[in-house]
């Protein structure tokens, strides 16, 4: 670390710095935003004092906290003056490190050569270092050893200088940016820094496919989306308008401004109202919850909170269990939802969790939200189910095995492990919910109503918004983008589907929790005439077409109905009618 003193253009004699000196050169190299906002200048009517906006905060401690990074951005954010005065910071606290700025073309890569010179001219005279080539435009060399360089993209610019940090302004625009990182990464890998920026262009690009994958936990890159909103000033409806109306073009607006690449693919939910989320939850300063605990005095660190537990409020946990370990595929995932308020609060995915540990954190945190409702998709998930009635945990989700599938009522299934009755006759009931190809039409359908007409009221879960971005129809079948996954949009039509076509009906009904448990120990039950076939079967966790039908008492089997309600009167003294006229069964989502 080389920090000079100058006066009148000349270098004063280094003296032996002082404790208090040493204790603030210490500071500043751990908080550069610190030492930015303190020291460094800009020309505005005279010298100025930088003032950072947040997200420019952030992006300089990503800098700071993570050797890789991606950011995908809006135009005129002024990021590039940020990542000039990051390099010429960086240079400052490093000695003997060589830096190499990759553009389009010899202008751009000079203006980022030329923004970070400014900022270092511009210093406070005390922590200006000095510049041994003052006049080039095409790096910058230091006293200290360390130089920034500005090239084109040539194939072999990652080997010139044998780099140990790379920048690649504007990477989405770079032909051959594949084969560059290709030549740069062997001398990074160990102990190198990369900042990789860009607006979007189009997909399946190798910008568009680090961002995918780095969005998916798959690389070693933090990514950060930067959208237009994000600078005070833009962040009305006047500015953006006006801005599309500059453009000529609602689309040139969604990819130089709000991060959206360009693409054929059909979205189930338009990427303008995800946007609008987004953006509606920046302005509300929604945020999660830094080193949130548990119940159990845990922290999670694929967990993010964005709205603490309280006493009166009613919760539902929906969990996606992935099939496997490892980089390839979908993570386990689960949302939370505050049914009293009608929003998303939390959400959590990892893709190296065993059935057990993950079904240990959905109960955690199941306990830390007022034991909330878990339901847990089976099609892959049966044992995380099975863990969590193990736990005898209190409030599972149990459903017929059609739940919500009112066509072709009378299918029987077969299932191993369920439960089974009195008599022998296999039951359908499941301990969570079993995706179907047909149910998942309705289910994903009514995701995309409840967002785009706002039936949902908030959805605060940052990363399922942005995976939500790559969910498609093709072809009339839902699923993620290639290359992205759908583990946390898997969650969320599954639970906005709950919060409409059940919870609702319960809470219509007035159904009291010590009612369902003495229904559900009847030996005999009998379908509410009064009520409307498809609302019974959306939500009846014993649902049967016949009238009547044995049930078996769930406790006899350590089964916790907790606040799943059911549409039933008593009929104690009833016989049974067993259902055995023979049918096929429907594919499953994880046969197809």
């Amino acid at each position: 670390m080389a920090v000079f003193n100058k006066k009148d253009g000349e270098e004063n004699k280094r003296k032996t710095p002082s404790a208090d000196r040493v204790k603030e050169l210490l500071e500043y190299k751990r908080d550069y935003v610190k030492f930015i906002e303190d020291n460094g200048r800009i020309r505005a009517f005279g010298l100025r004092p930088i003032k950072l906006f947040d997200y420019q905060k952030s992006l300089i401690h990503d800098f700071q906290n993570h050797r890789f990074n991606l950011i995908l951005k809006a135009r005129q954010l002024g990021v590039s003056t940020v990542v000039g005065a990051f390099l010429g910071t960086y240079s400052i606290f490093h000695d003997n490190v060589d830096i190499v700025i990759v553009a389009i073309n010899e202008d751009v890569a000079k203006e980022l050569i030329l923004k970070t010179k400014v900022f270092i001219e511009n210093l406070k005279p005390r922590f200006k270092p000095t510049i041994l080539n003052p006049r080039n435009k095409e790096s910058i060399e230091f006293k200290n050893g360390t130089r920034i360089m500005a090239v084109t993209s040539t194939s072999n610019a990652g080997r010139s200088f044998s780099a140990k940090f790379l920048v690649l302004d504007e990477a989405a625009f770079i032909n051959n940016s594949e084969s560059l990182w290709t030549s740069a990464y062997p001398s990074l890998s160990v102990e190198g820094n990369a900042i990789i920026l860009s607006t979007p262009a189009e997909e399946n690009t190798w910008f568009h496919k680090m961002c995918v994958s780095a969005e998916n936990g798959d690389n070693e890159f933090k990514l950060t989306k930067l959208y237009w909103w994000m600078r005070p000033e833009y962040n009305n409806d006047r500015w953006k308008k006006m801005t599309i109306a500059n453009l000529g073009d609602e689309r040139r607006f969604e990819r130089e401004y709000n991060c959206s690449f360009q693409s054929s693919a059909n979205t189930v939910v338009s990427t303008k109202k995800i946007n609008e989320i987004l953006r509606s939850n920046a302005t509300k300063n929604i945020r999660s919850i830094e080193k949130f605990k548990s119940i159990s005095g845990k922290e999670y660190e694929e967990l993010d909170i964005y709205e603490a537990p309280q006493s009166n409020k009613i919760y539902l946990i929906v969990a996606d269990t992935a099939q496997g370990l490892g980089e390839s595929g979908d993570a386990s995932a689960f949302l939370i939802f505050n049914v009293t308020d009608n929003k998303i609060i939390g959400e959590y995915a990892s893709k190296f969790i065993t059935e057990r540990l993950f079904s240990n954190i959905i109960i955690d945190i199941g306990y830390t939200y007022n034991t909330a409702l878990i339901l847990v998709e089976i099609n892959a998930g049966a044992l995380v189910s099975q863990y969590i009635i193990d736990e005898k945990y209190k409030n599972i989700f149990y459903s017929d095995r059609k739940l919500s599938l009112f066509i072709e009522d009378n299918v029987k299934y077969k299932m191993p492990n369920q439960y089974t009755s009195k008599t022998g006759q296999q039951a359908r009931i499941l301990p969570g919910f079993l995706t179907t190809s047909k149910n998942k039409v309705m289910t994903v359908n009514n995701m995309k109503n409840a967002i785009m007409n706002g039936e949902i009221r908030d959805i605060y879960t940052t990363k399922t918004l942005e995976q939500l971005k790559t969910y498609i129809n093709d072809n009339g079948r839902y699923k993620a983008r290639s290359g992205s996954n759908d583990d946390r949009v898997t969650c969320l039509h599954l639970g906005l589907w709950i919060l409409k076509y059940v919870w609702k009906i319960i809470e219509n009904n007035n159904l009291l929790n010590d009612i369902i448990v003495d229904l559900m120990t009847v030996n005999s039950v009998k379908v509410t005439d009064s009520k409307k076939m498809t609302e019974i079967t959306a939500f009846s966790p014993i649902y049967n077409m016949k009238k009547f039908r044995h049930k078996m008492n769930p406790y006899n089997y350590g089964v916790h109905i907790g606040d799943v309600r059911c549409f039933f009167d008593k009929m104690p003294n009833t016989s049974p009618v067993v259902v055995t006229e023979p049918v096929e069964n429907e594919k499953s989502e994880e046969n197809e």
